[in-house]
């Protein structure tokens, strides 16, 4: 213990001593000359910069005004060419919509003029065939009480038959069995009487 007690000032002094000369030295390092230098350096450098940065702000603007620019140009440019293209493709599609509209035109003409004559064609076919062209040509249509007879048997009990020509109608009665004619006796043969075989002369 006393041994320690007689060692520890030696020490302390020592330790004292080397963090003394340790601040000596940064002392003459952070001497008020070196300080000003110092800061007269940073001054210089952050002046500099606060010059050269207008510029630099003004070389930036002036690359993006560019750039803008450009860009601009290239939408203006592209924007005229697909109006162009929209030009051209709507006078081709008017084009291909006249000629659609012409041929269409012309086939629905066709067509109706095709349907026409067909009709007409029916229509004298229908003309030639109707009952009233066949009445000109001699045939007649007999009815019984307003419905048309086409029997023997239907028109025999009927109280009357209405025939219609082509000129126009006749009303006619039941037909009326024939009576049975007589026959006439032969004169008598000149000079006598009949025959020896009793039989006459027929007229």
């Amino acid at each position: 213990m006393d041994l320690w007690s007689h060692r520890l000032p030696a020490a302390l002094r020592a330790l004292a001593a080397r963090r003394r000369a340790g601040f000596e030295r940064a002392g003459v390092r952070l001497q008020p000359a070196l300080l000003s230098r110092f800061l007269i350096h940073e001054r210089r450098m952050a002046e500099d910069r606060a010059a050269r940065l207008p510029g630099l702000l003004g070389q930036g603007l002036t690359r993006r005004r560019e750039n803008l620019g450009r860009l601009s140009l290239a939408l203006e440019a592209g924007f005229r060419r697909s109006l162009a293209d929209n030009a051209r493709a709507t006078a081709r599609g008017r084009e291909r919509l006249a000629v659609l509209s012409t041929r269409l035109d012309t086939g629905v003409a066709q067509r109706l003029e095709g349907v026409k004559i067909r009709l007409e064609a029916l229509e004298r076919l229908r003309q030639t065939l109707g009952y009233r062209e066949t009445l000109r040509r001699g045939y007649v249509v007999v009815r019984a009480e307003g419905q048309v007879v086409t029997s023997r048997m239907a028109a025999e009990p009927a109280p009357a038959l209405e025939l219609e020509f082509h000129d126009g109608t006749l009303i006619v009665g039941p037909a009326l069995p024939a009576s049975p004619k007589r026959r006439k006796k032969a004169p008598p043969a000149a000079g006598g009487p009949e025959g020896e075989d009793g039989q006459g002369t027929l007229l």
